[in-house]
């Protein structure tokens, strides 16, 4: 089974430019929904297969109230202790978090079945709690390193998840 990955974009809001980032990747895979679905919903695994997750534990079942706890290595050394909490969760549609810690905001994953390929949307709308990071991210060419670090960790995530995707179909 081959995978295709497309390529992640970013963006940043006009109305927030000068704090929250909004960032949009996009990933495809020739996959279905359901196993795409059965690893984005096993957080605890994402150190294994994500570079950049160096750290995540979850307390609940996966559904609303569920907590993920993160560490995330970005560019410069950079690390980012998050939590996530599931508030809205449609099987296997969508899970709507919301972010405390290093990064406060939400993030959304929606997923599309088309045909035998899975379409994956994930919107990361934050900003910066640190008020360290908070003052880098209003450098421009900061930021644009930030919102590169974070593109680079979306798309290692997704070609290892294509990969992954595959041996699962293999199996």
């Amino acid at each position: 089974m081959k995978s295709n990955l497309t390529a992640q974009t970013w963006e940043t809001s006009e109305r927030s430019a000068a704090q929250r980032f909004h960032l949009v990747t996009n990933w495809e895979f020739d996959a279905t929904i359901d196993a795409v679905w059965a690893r984005l919903t096993d957080p605890v695994t994402f150190p294994d297969w994500w570079p950049g997750f160096e750290r995540a534990e979850v307390d609940g079942d996966g559904g609303i109230g569920t907590v993920s706890r993160y560490r995330v290595r970005g560019d410069f050394g950079l690390r980012f202790d998050l939590e996530t909490t599931v508030v809205d969760i449609q099987q296997p549609r969508s899970i709507h978090l919301a972010s405390t810690g290093d990064l406060v905001g939400t993030g959304v994953w929606w997923l599309h079945a088309r045909g035998s390929s899975t379409k994956v949307t994930y919107i990361w709308d934050v900003e910066p709690a640190n008020p360290v990071l908070r003052r880098l991210s209003q450098i421009p060419f900061l930021r644009r390193r930030m919102e590169r670090s974070h593109d680079r960790v979306m798309e290692a995530g997704g070609e290892n998840l294509a990969q992954l995707l595959a041996e699962d179909a293999r199996s």
